[in-house]
């Protein structure tokens, strides 16, 4: 779970330094990465993807947020602060999407070879 996170973060990363201010599309490598990654280390072991991808999950959402200064503190001026408030809101939406598009890609590929699995797929 770690190694996976670390993975995560490194892809998410280094998104971020080719396509900054794209949170939806950041966030989508990191996701991918650690999809790919859990799927296939589920294929190979036999069991759910779940518990080796949850902390990569958990990992990839504040470091996206964070990575496109979704946390920068707003100034005094009530207009401001509500402006602040609202892209947050916005850059958080941004960050969930692309992590289910990044996951769901992930699965696909993982999935479209070789043997239909009988367990459940990893869903959020």
């Amino acid at each position: 779970m770690v190694l996976f996170s670390c993975l995560a973060y490194a892809a998410n990363r280094g998104a971020n330094q080719l396509l900054a201010d794209r949170g939806d599309i950041v966030s989508s490598f990191g996701a991918l990465v650690i999809g790919l990654c859990g799927n296939i280390y589920a294929r190979v072991i036999g069991g759910t993807a779940f518990t080796s991808m949850v902390t990569g999950v958990l990992f990839i959402v504040p470091s996206a947020i964070g990575n496109g200064g979704g946390l920068i503190q707003a100034t005094s001026t009530s207009t401001q602060e509500y402006s602040s408030g609202f892209s947050l809101g916005v850059r958080m939406i941004q960050v969930a999407i692309g992590v289910t598009v990044g996951l769901l890609i992930a699965q696909i590929a993982v999935y479209a070879l070789g043997r239909t699995k009988k367990a459940g797929f990893f869903a959020f």
